[in-house]
């Protein structure tokens, strides 16, 4: 079983970065972020000691995390929205049904393959990002850097992903699958607007648009804390939700599949 859960993981994952669109998409935000940086980097105050300005380049640098939210939360999940079409175009699912193989293994695989291909993208966005901010801006500390990303970006990513490409389990045509995907994303665009009042707990933290994520990048720039809880518990937490989301989906859709059979 394991045997054939990194067979599909691998295979899956060649395919996904074989796709223009992943490294187009790449591209494209790492120049945007660049773009940011360029556009908003100021003269560099000369009666700060080297500490201080290190620490106000890495307490500044937390300004690019809203907009790697929205393109890791949001436009990554576009990206990958046509993996398991992909499968149905080529007939691999057909030739799945002839095989030994389960749901559960096909799944876990497609779903470990998409896993790894938004966390490679996540840090491969992270080195270029802090490259160019340590090359226009400043030096950083790359320690918290480092953890903030870990948990505010590459998590996300890995979940967000995979969360949107189990609705399209089912779906024959990438196109189709494009279209449900963007409209699982737009809706959590809605209840990113709608329902991120941290008063509300639970709307707060299982949130699918993981809006504490927003909030902490937004609390550590401005030094002031709100009602919102961005402690990495509750970070974690809304983690945890994602991928309780996730197990639901996977289960919904193998139960799907094995009824189709």
């Amino acid at each position: 079983m394991i045997t054939s859960i990194r067979t599909f993981m691998q295979f899956d994952l060649i395919l996904n970065w074989r796709q223009r669109i992943v490294l187009i998409a790449t591209i494209v935000m790492s120049v945007i972020l660049v773009g940011y940086m360029s556009l908003t980097s100021t003269p560099i105050n000369t009666d700060l000691t080297t500490e201080e300005l290190r620490q106000v380049s890495t307490l500044t640098l937390f300004t690019i995390f809203p907009i790697v939210h929205i393109f890791v939360g949001f436009i990554l999940p576009l990206v990958l929205a046509d993996s398991f079409a992909r499968d149905h175009q080529h007939e691999v699912q057909e030739l799945l049904r002839a095989l030994p193989v389960s749901n559960v293994v096909y799944l876990t695989g497609k779903s470990m393959a998409l896993l790894l291909t938004a966390l490679l993208v996540s840090l491969v966005l992270f080195v270029i990002a802090g490259g160019a901010w340590w090359a226009i801006i400043g030096p950083f500390n790359f320690q918290p850097i480092l953890s903030a990303w870990l948990v505010n970006v590459s998590a996300v990513a890995c979940i967000n992903t995979v969360f949107v490409a189990l609705f399209t389990v089912n779906l024959k045509s990438r196109r189709n699958a494009f279209y449900l995907s963007l409209a699982v994303v737009i809706s959590m665009a809605i209840l990113l607007v709608a329902f991120s009042n941290p008063d509300n707990a639970l709307l707060y933290h299982f949130n699918p648009a993981r809006p504490v994520m927003i909030d902490f990048a937004l609390q550590t720039i401005i030094q002031v804390s709100d009602s919102a809880d961005t402690s990495l518990l509750a970070r974690l937490l809304t983690l945890v939700g994602g991928a309780g989301e996730i197990a639901l989906l996977f289960t919904l859709q193998v139960i799907r599949l094995n009824r189709s059979q």
